[in-house]
């Protein structure tokens, strides 16, 4: 089945901002793997060429919201979400592993070790020159007038240019719909219980904020991993969503409070959400330490003190 590239470029576009991963990247890959066409080379399925395997493994991703059926993978439109966070995870990994950001080359080879690295460079390149002018009209049509089109990449060797995420504030007034209503924060609540005794043991509420709050995050559009780290959260949402740092006493609803600081601090961290602002020091927050949403103070008043607040940038 043929493709139509400014389709395609589209929603690469889409899925790349929605999950974090360069839009020029996933087209430079379909282009290198298939030429951006569909259909089947020995074990190797659709424009990204993945198997059956690899589909299998990264087509049901909770934190991404990703819930393909295995039989899914022949279709590229399905591709391409899947792909997308398939490389924003590599690259995740890459970073924790390395220290630096990879290269479109250092990223290529995370996800595809068997690749023929002496001609890696040159095939690369030419794949994302070929693709280079898909990016600005695929931007223009998928983005809102103020948002930035995502950066090109003019060298396989050079670090992967980062893409600015989408526009977090347009699902704040959802999470804090959501999250005010108890229902709703206790169904959040239970999932995020059992994803917690998964990953290591713990029985919730302990040790449950930032998972928590990954929960409600996710559920009102905003893609984060799940997290079980008050201070990874906050990290997260500052290097990778680029929330911004907001003084105390300068908080608004949809804000998220911290209390932590530089390093790890079991048992004092905390990380919770803003419903409402009383005073510069009174609010009504959910997070997991209650079944509804309840009364907080920046002051600590039992509890550790709110170090910062985080803000969703526009």
């Amino acid at each position: 089945m043929n493709i139509d590239k400014a389709d395609f470029a589209e929603e690469c576009v889409r899925q790349g901002l929605i999950c974090g991963a360069n839009p020029h990247y996933l087209l430079g890959v379909a282009q290198l793997r298939s030429g951006i066409t569909d259909g089947m080379v020995g074990d190797e399925i659709g424009p990204f060429r993945l198997t059956q395997v690899d589909w299998n493994a990264h087509c049901t991703d909770s934190a991404f919201g990703l819930t393909f059926l295995p039989t899914d993978i022949t279709d590229p439109d399905m591709q391409i979400p899947v792909f997308a966070v398939m490389a924003r995870r590599a690259f995740d990994a890459f970073e924790a592993a390395n220290n630096h950001t990879p290269s479109a080359k250092e990223l290529y080879l995370r996800q595809f070790p068997n690749a023929p690295a002496a001609t890696l460079s040159a095939d690369l390149k030419a794949a994302l020159d070929a693709t280079a002018a898909l990016v600005d009209p695929a931007a223009a049509a998928v983005l809102d007038d103020e948002q930035t089109p995502p950066p090109k990449i003019t060298s396989p060797d050079e670090p992967v240019p980062p893409v600015t995420g989408p526009n977090d504030r347009q699902f704040i007034p959802g999470l804090v719909t959501l999250a005010s209503d108890a229902d709703r924060l206790v169904a959040a609540q239970h999932l995020a219980a059992k994803r917690l005794l998964d990953f290591d043991g713990e029985i919730f509420p302990t040790d449950g904020c930032a998972i928590t709050l990954s929960v409600l995050l996710q559920d009102s559009g905003i893609p984060v991993p799940d997290t079980f780290q008050a201070i990874d959260l906050g990290n997260l949402l500052k290097s990778k969503r680029n929330w911004q740092v907001i003084p105390l006493g300068e908080q608004q609803e949809g804000d998220v409070g911290s209390t932590c600081g530089a390093q790890p601090d079991h048992g004092s961290d905390h990380i919770y959400l803003v419903l409402k602002v009383l005073n510069s020091d009174e609010m009504v927050v959910a997070d997991n330490q209650e079944p509804k949403p309840h009364f907080r103070f920046v002051s600590g008043r039992g509890k550790t003190p709110t170090k910062f607040f985080l803000r969703a940038p526009a």
